[in-house]
């Protein structure tokens, strides 16, 4: 529950943000999409590995759907087809790529998140 109210409160400030996102714009970089209660096992410039244990995917998820919204990120493809893996990738800014990919698993649930501009790829 309190993982859930948290969520809804950084939900909230996500929105507020984003209605000040024209005034003075920020470049972002693969820490503004990891969550307060991830651990990092992993990180680069362009890719960040995290791990949240004892979570589910749904508010991950929804983490991610907010921050997207508020980076103002446009789909390119999405698979949510599985209850236990989600994957995003999608374009925001002026040419910033995002990859994101989340599974879940009985003890956590495990992220990786790639720029994929910053690592020399084209979009898939």
């Amino acid at each position: 529950m309190k993982r859930f109210v948290s969520l809804c409160l950084c939900a909230m400030l996500f929105f507020a943000l984003g209605a000040c996102r024209g005034v003075a714009e920020k470049p972002f970089d693969v820490s503004d999409f990891i969550p307060g209660a991830a651990s990092v096992i992993e990180r680069s410039a362009g890719h960040a590995i995290l791990e949240i244990p004892y979570a589910e995917l749904q508010p991950v998820v929804e983490f991610y759907e907010v921050a997207l919204a508020f980076v103002g990120s446009q789909q390119i493809k999405l698979d949510d087809t599985s209850e236990d893996f989600w994957a995003y990738t999608g374009t925001y800014g002026e040419n910033h790529i995002i990859k994101i990919m989340i599974r879940a698993s009985e003890k956590k649930v495990s992220i990786l998140v790639n720029y994929l501009d910053e690592m020399g790829n084209p979009a898939e």
